[in-house]
């Protein structure tokens, strides 16, 4: 695949994004390096998103900076990617989320650590985290300052795990034609609901990854997100199936062996019948969670559910009454604007 040296493609999917794309927009025309082809695609969006974008686009192409539009049937962010791949034509590409926006040397520290690092096939960073109603004051690091952020290889255990991944779009920076030996058709299984595994495994399979330890993106957490708006019991198990048949279609075309891709896809319903089990207790399921219980592999068992399925108490029905609230409870106090107060003043207190 030829690619246009120094070009960075950023794909942006965009549904209902009239008024939060203009952050996006805005950050990209300040950013530091403007050698950009944007790739914007409109996912039959119902309300003006298609005149903001027009007017942006006109703003773009002012600066030289090639914008493609285009409209197509609703499939979902994982169909928006995978069509926008196609029009990929520079030497690395991002595809950062609508409603969040970049900082203005994302672009530039990115393309430098690629440039400076040809053994790596992509890099990500760190991202500051922000509240709907607060865009001024970042609530935390993505990363948390894990220690393992700054790992650079045998990170696709990690991934299937959700063991400190970062699966935050705009972080990544991906060397385009490392991603072409790995998916030779530039294609990735087209979900409705996510992108980021599909991109990011096949890379895990082969090549380093790097880490830029400054938070080049800013993550907005939306009360109204679909990524935090689960309410019902059906609505966890529900999303946790959308996640497993990403990660197990997505080991399907893999560059690993056929043994390789059993183990990894057992891992991905080990791992899924894990939060499928622990959902259910927390919402005082008893016999969803005894039968996923019984599906998890003894080497994969966390020592909370064994304790679980041993204890008489711990499974009797005033117990899973009062876990049941305590669950609702705690997760109504984590999403209110006093949980994000205190967030922000504790980040303000240990990093500012």
């Amino acid at each position: 695949m030829e690619t246009i040296k120094d070009l960075v493609s950023v794909i942006i999917p965009c549904y209902n994004m009239a008024n939060r794309i203009h952050r996006l927009f805005d950050s990209l025309l300040a950013q530091t390096y403007q050698y950009l082809h944007i790739i914007l695609i409109n996912d039959e969006s119902t309300d003006k998103s298609e005149d903001v974008i027009l007017e942006y686009k006109k703003k773009f192409e002012s600066r030289g900076i090639e914008f493609l539009y285009i409209k197509q049937k609703n499939t979902g962010i994982g169909g928006v990617i995978n069509n926008g791949l196609k029009y990929v034509k520079g030497e690395f590409f991002i595809w950062p989320d609508a409603d969040d926006w970049l900082a203005s040397n994302s672009v530039e520290l990115r393309v430098q650590f690629l440039k400076n690092n040809p053994e790596y096939g992509f890099v990500r960073s760190d991202a500051y985290l922000f509240y709907e109603s607060d865009l001024k004051h970042p609530i935390g690091f993505l990363s948390n300052k894990h220690p393992d952020r700054l790992k650079t290889e045998n990170l696709l255990m990690d991934y299937i795990w959700e063991r400190n991944a970062n699966y935050c779009p705009g972080c990544h920076m991906i060397r385009t034609t490392a991603f072409n030996k790995v998916c030779a058709d530039m294609e990735i299984y087209s979900a409705r609901g996510g992108q980021n595994f599909q991109l990011l495994a096949p890379m895990l399979c082969v090549y380093k990854f790097g880490y830029i330890d400054e938070p080049l993106y800013y993550y907005v957490i939306y009360k109204k997100s679909l990524s935090h708006g689960d309410t019902t019991f059906d609505d966890y198990i529900k999303k946790i199936g959308i996640a497993e048949d990403i990660r197990v279609q997505t080991i399907k075309s893999l560059p690993v062996s056929e043994d390789k891709k059993k183990d990894y896809t057992n891992q991905v319903y080990q791992k899924s019948n894990i939060s499928r089990a622990q959902i259910s207790y927390n919402f005082g399921e008893k016999k969803a969670f005894e039968h996923y219980y019984n599906t998890i592999d003894k080497q994969y068992l966390p020592e909370s559910l064994s304790k679980i399925q041993k204890s008489s108490f711990l499974k009797s029905n005033i117990w899973l009454t009062i876990n049941k609230h305590i669950f609702k409870i705690s997760n109504k106090f984590k999403q209110s604007s006093f949980a994000y107060f205190i967030r922000t003043k504790r980040f303000q207190i240990k990093y500012q």
